[in-house]
């Protein structure tokens, strides 16, 4: 099948087109091949924050045996608790975005397997409940009565005790604060952070 030769009246195409461009246009009408441009795409929902946030940095809900030893399908195997070094006072500052209730919380590790929690809000709130959390879920209750302390008891879905003074050094955990300030609720949390204290090590 013949290709018509564009007419070159005045009012055409090539009429528009300077004489050192002339030859060209006249190809591309004709029927030279046009080759569209190929774009590469892939999916970018694994990169997303949300993706990263989903994922576990210790096995909550693991299994951990008497001899406390943690079993992870990521790990490829099971491991023996290895103790912890590392940081052993953290802080978080906790606020409610909307009532703007604020305080901070003051974590110390101690050298028996236990951290002391002290929690200070703003003046006339009334503090109900507060837990540790990784990405939502609570890994601690904070007791708020008697012994501030927690313990191996305390730990709820983690191996062992230093698997949540792992997480704490690592900010992987957050601290949530319930309660009422004049007769309203508001929930405080924050992210748990090193403070400026000393390094401890503990053995399993």
């Amino acid at each position: 099948m013949a290709h018509e030769e564009p007419k070159e009246s005045k009012g055409g195409i090539l009429g528009k087109v300077g004489d050192n461009r002339r030859d060209f246009v006249k190809r591309v009408l004709v029927g030279a091949p046009f080759a569209a441009p190929v774009i590469a795409s892939f999916a970018i929902g694994s990169l997303g924050v949300e993706a990263a946030l989903a994922r576990e940095p210790f096995p909550i809900g693991g299994a951990a045996s008497a001899q406390n030893t943690t079993t992870s399908a990521h790990c490829g195997g099971v491991f023996p608790d290895p103790g912890y070094v590392g940081p052993n006072q953290f802080r978080a500052f906790v606020i409610d975005s909307c009532s703007r209730v604020n305080g901070e919380v003051s974590i110390t590790a101690h050298g028996n397997h236990t951290a002391g929690i002290d929690i200070d809000m703003v003046r006339d709130a009334t503090v109900t409940s507060a837990q540790l959390t990784i990405n939502g879920v609570t890994v601690a209750n904070i007791p708020l009565h008697g012994n501030p302390d927690i313990g191996h008891s305390d730990i709820v879905g983690l191996p062992d005790f230093d698997a949540l003074l792992q997480a704490m050094a690592a900010q992987q955990v957050s601290v949530s604060v319930q309660g009422t300030l004049v007769g309203r609720p508001f929930s405080a949390q924050g992210p748990v952070v090193a403070g400026n204290g000393g390094v401890i090590s503990l053995n399993p």
